[in-house]
Parts: C-alpha cells; sequence; structure tokens
C-alpha cells in the first residue's frame, strides 16, 4: 500500500489515557458534576443530552403562554412533557394542538404514542385510524418511526388488515 511521505493535515490520534486524572478534576459551575467511571472522550453533545428537562418544560410553558395559538409549540411542549415522564400532562397537550389544528396527521399519531404508553391501545388505534385518514402516507412511514407501537400485535394486526 502506498503512503506519502508527508500529510500537511494529517489527522492526529488521540494520546493514549492512563492513570489518576489530573485536570477538570473540579466542578467550576453550578453544584453538581459528572463523575467518570472509567477513562474515554466525552463529546459535547453527550453532556448537552443531559439538560435539564424541567427547564425545557418551563421554557415551552412561557411559549404556549405567549403564543397559545401556535400548534407546533404545543406540539414541542407536549414531546417535552412526554420525554419528562409527565405523560397525562403530555396527553392534555396533544389534545390542545388538536383543538387547534383537527387536520394534523402528526398530533394525532404522536397523541397515539402516548395512549400507547399509558396503556389505552383502543384509543390509540382511533387515533391511528384518523392520522391515516387524514395522511395515507403516515402508514408506511409508521413501522420505521414507532417501532415499539408496532411491535404491539394489536396494532400491527390494524395496519396489516388495511392493506
Amino acid at each position: 500500500m502506498l503512503i506519502p511521505r508527508k500529510v500537511k493535515h494529517r489527522k492526529q490520534h488521540h494520546p493514549r489515557q492512563r492513570g489518576i486524572a489530573s485536570g477538570g478534576t473540579s466542578v467550576s459551575f453550578g453544584d453538581y458534576g459528572i463523575q467518570a467511571l472509567g477513562h474515554a472522550y466525552v463529546l459535547s453533545n453527550w453532556l448537552d443530552y443531559g439538560m435539564d428537562l424541567q427547564e425545557a418544560i418551563d421554557a415551552y410553558r412561557n411559549v404556549v403562554q405567549i403564543a397559545p395559538k401556535n400548534r407546533d409549540a404545543w406540539l414541542d411542549y407536549a414531546e417535552t412533557l412526554f420525554e419528562a415522564k409527565q405523560i397525562e400532562d403530555s396527553l392534555e397537550a396533544y389534545r390542545t394542538a388538536l383543538l387547534l389544528d383537527p387536520d394534523c396527521a402528526v398530533v394525532y399519531v404522536q397523541q397515539a404514542k402516548v395512549l400507547f404508553a399509558l396503556g389505552r391501545t383502543e384509543e390509540s388505534i382511533h387515533a391511528l385510524k384518523m392520522a391515516f385518514k387524514l395522511d395515507p402516507e403516515k402508514k408506511k412511514e409508521f413501522p420505521k418511526m414507532y417501532p415499539d407501537l408496532y411491535r404491539n400485535s394489536r396494532i400491527r394486526g390494524f395496519l396489516d388488515l388495511d392493506r
């Protein structure tokens, strides 16, 4: 294999990580920090994912109060509530988004996801029927987008019957 002698901008290898940490061992901002249990490089987007969900919920709540007729704000607010395991509140936010735009298939599919998480499969199937009636293309995307829902035998049976 031929390799050039000089490469102007060669990608550098990461140095080996051994021994006790010598830098970055104190908490600079706030009261809490992440303690490493092993040695590895940490990417910044891994830390951003641990953002406080309560802060996000508060921010979306403010947006919804400022623009109560904004369906997309209600959708984002409901999704954030769902991620924070506040499922009943998430369902209420999806219902509000449905009142604002009853012809949006995305809201029905998201509501079906929440209803399924609550164990209300019949209502979930009804919401999916409404979504697929409004936008038949969602039916093709559904197994890829929501594999957890598609694994349920009743929902899969409902989808396969209509094909």
